[in-house]
């Protein structure tokens, strides 16, 4: 399909931002974005500051936001509270391409679900909630102009933050956020039978990592990148790829994140798979910002004089109000040579604790968080070009 008519379809200012690739991809691709229509207020609001962690996908051509949580009174550091929601908004094809809040609600406000696409539906698993961490799983269905929720068997754990990926209806679950900090806990759901198995654990204990079913040129296998981890005082962000061959039922090490030779941590951002041998990462946290900010909450908890705490206080509030965001890199890891190269930017901040999405053959990152705090309601759409 054409820019223009693009341009005409969205009804919408065109912002088409091209980066070439050309120098560091070798089928000459290269990639133009557009900003679609923005999330809108919820109901019976005037504003919509976006939301972290919702529960996206796309059933039946419907690009579907739903729940997340955001900070609406203000920023954390300032006293702010988060707030979890239930607001299912929806975006079809076959409308005025306006988002659509939906009667339907999620059965509890909650968000950090790990979702995926299925036949059947949006399949979520976990989460948590203003209670805390969540097992339960769901399939969320766009049909008949509606969005409908079918409950499934619960986790073997309640997760937040869990990585996730399908090869044809065995679903994949990898790591996230326990009631003790990470977890190296791998499970497999069979959606016909609905029942869970315990699968081999990760090699470290994992959070917000990024999980991919991709080709490696023998099978389909699963490809583990990054994640996060607490241990002791800091936060590791850990830059290593590990691949998991269901033939063989174990991890094994495919790589690093590389960028121009530089180890990266890696951590909330977003992915997919592209052709047969290519994975595809849209910015992401490298941690170098977030453990600053843990050094500055150690610095509090260690400092006794009550006026220099004060002082590292509005130092910490300070350091996370100058935020500049998140990496705003897009990497593609090939498979088979297990090396990643940078493709470009995104266009705009960085939108991470989100998805991103495959939809009408274009590249959709809705909504998302894009500094400490901050969410955007910008939803981006971007175009893989010869």
């Amino acid at each position: 399909m054409s820019s223009n008519k693009q341009r005409n379809i969205w009804k919408l200012p065109a912002i088409m931002i091209a980066f070439g690739f050309m120098a560091c991809n070798p089928a000459n691709q290269s990639m133009a974005w557009e900003q679609l229509e923005p999330l809108p207020p919820a109901a019976g609001k005037t504003h919509q500051p976006g939301l972290a962690g919702s529960l996206c996908g796309v059933s039946n051509n419907c690009l579907i936001v739903a729940g997340g949580a955001n900070f609406e009174d203000g920023l954390p550091w300032e006293g702010a509270t988060k707030v979890y929601h239930d607001e299912v908004f929806g975006l079809s094809a076959g409308d005025d391409h306006q988002w659509m809040e939906h009667q339907a609600k999620l059965p509890l406000a909650m968000g950090y679900s790990a979702c995926i696409e299925t036949e059947e539906g949006i399949f979520c698993a976990g989460g948590e909630n203003a209670a805390g961490f969540m097992d339960q799983t769901m399939l969320m269905e766009y049909s008949g102009g509606e969005i409908h929720f079918q409950p499934l068997s619960p986790m073997p754990e309640a997760l937040s933050s869990a990585a996730i990926a399908n090869i044809g209806q065995t679903i994949y679950v990898a790591g996230g956020l326990g009631h003790q900090g990470a977890v190296d806990s791998f499970y497999a759901y069979d959606l016909p039978q609905d029942q869970w198995q315990s699968l081999p654990s990760l090699p470290t204990p994992l959070s917000h990592a990024l999980l991919v079913a991709q080709n490696d040129g023998e099978e389909t296998a699963l490809f583990l990148l990054g994640g996060r981890c607490k241990t002791g005082e800091f936060t590791t962000f850990h830059n290593q790829i590990w691949k998991y061959r269901p033939s063989e039922s174990k991890w094994v090490a495919a790589g690093n994140i590389n960028i121009e030779e530089t180890q990266t941590g890696w951590a909330a951002g977003t992915t997919l798979p592209y052709g047969n041998h290519t994975i595809l990462l849209f910015g992401g946290d490298d941690g170098i910002l977030y453990n600053k900010t843990e050094n500055y909450l150690n610095l509090i908890e260690e400092t006794l004089d009550a006026e220099k705490r004060s002082e590292v206080v509005q130092q910490k509030n300070q350091h996370l109000a100058n935020h500049p965001g998140f990496n705003r890199m897009i990497l593609q890891y090939n498979t088979i040579t297990e090396k990643i190269s940078v493709l470009g930017q995104l266009p705009d901040a960085a939108q991470v604790t989100t998805r991103a999405l495959w939809w009408q053959n274009r590249v959709v990152i809705p909504s998302g968080e894009i500094r400490p705090g901050v969410r955007t309601p910008k939803v981006w759409s971007g175009n893989l070009q010869q």
